[in-house]
Parts: C-alpha cells; sequence; structure tokens
C-alpha cells in the first residue's frame, strides 16, 4: 500500500447557498467530503466560486453519501446548497 499522505485534518464546514470553500490546503494528497446533512449539496472543481451552481457543478452529493476528490486535483474545492445551509465533513491529508 502506498502512503499517500502523513498529515491528516478533519473540519464541519457550513455551506449555503453562496459557494463556500471546503479546503484551502495546498499540499494536499487526499480530500474526502461527507455528507451528513438533510439536503444537497453541489460539489465544483473549479478555479472560482463563481463558477458553481446547481446547475452546473462537478459532483451532487446527495443526504449521507461521500465524495473523493481525484488525487490528481489539487485546485479549489467549492460547494454550495440550494437554500439553507448544510454541514459536510472534509477529511485532508497532506
Amino acid at each position: 500500500m502506498q502512503l499517500i499522505g502523513s498529515q491528516g485534518s478533519i473540519s464541519t464546514v457550513s455551506v449555503a447557498a453562496t459557494a463556500t470553500a471546503l479546503t484551502t490546503v495546498d499540499n494536499r494528497k487526499y480530500v474526502i467530503i461527507q455528507n451528513d446533512s438533510g439536503s444537497d449539496v453541489f460539489i465544483g472543481l473549479t478555479q472560482t466560486s463563481g463558477d458553481l451552481s446547481t446547475s452546473v457543478y462537478t459532483v451532487k452529493l446527495a443526504t449521507a453519501s461521500t465524495y473523493e476528490v481525484p488525487g490528481i486535483y489539487t485546485g479549489p474545492i467549492y460547494a454550495l446548497v440550494s437554500s439553507g445551509t448544510a454541514d459536510v465533513n472534509v477529511t485532508v491529508l497532506s
């Protein structure tokens, strides 16, 4: 098994109807996002928050779902919900 990271951090991020950054770790090796809220969360692998909407997104993360960000992508990760707020757990390995 290949070691992909030696430093881990888990945080809860409150996602709103405007795009929210999920991680600011530049040297990360791996990210997994867990949606424990009652709302769908729209994830965007995009350079700017303005590129993400509920009709243009990378992944629609349903309730009780997880998303593993491809290891080849190390850019910004944003999320939003259609209304209200949702808490997601973000685990980052670096």
